[in-house]
């Protein structure tokens, strides 16, 4: 008789474990489908010379020409479309990555709210005479709240 009562509390280890093994699945798997993140990037385009010139064009963020010591800004505007609000977060990266600023980041979007930053770009005195290129990456995260 305590044989099989020892074999039954065995059994209920097993399955106890196997529960506890698709929980920790489960869970994984969930975190992991909502917290992944949607990333973005723009690219960012930009001369340094002697004078002032724009560009306007939809497919990138184009400076056009800025002078030395000049300051120039552009919008980017982030829409979300999710049916689930979203955390925005904005980083630049690449060679000009220092030069550039964003008016809003960390901000929370609602379902189909959309929002306009500005991306300004503030040329050093000491910059050289030559084109440059950037990233933005735009990072958007799924929020609770």
């Amino acid at each position: 008789m305590s044989r099989r009562k020892k074999g039954k509390g065995k059994l209920r280890k097993w399955h106890y474990l196997a529960i506890l093994v698709v929980v920790v699945l489960l869970s994984s798997w969930f975190t992991y489908s909502w917290c992944s993140p949607e990333i973005k990037r723009v690219k960012v385009y930009l001369t340094v010379g002697e004078y002032m010139g724009i560009n306007v064009n939809a497919s990138a963020l184009w400076y056009g020409t800025i002078p030395r010591g000049g300051i120039a800004k552009r919008d980017l505007i982030i829409t979300n479309g999710d049916s689930w609000p979203r955390r925005v977060w904005i980083r630049a990266e690449g060679e000009i990555a220092e030069w550039l600023s964003v008016t809003d980041n960390g901000f929370l979007l609602q379902p189909d709210e959309g929002k306009k930053v500005g991306v300004v770009v503030k040329v050093p005195m000491d910059a050289e005479l030559r084109n440059y290129t950037a990233e933005i990456e735009v990072i958007l995260i799924r929020s609770p709240f």
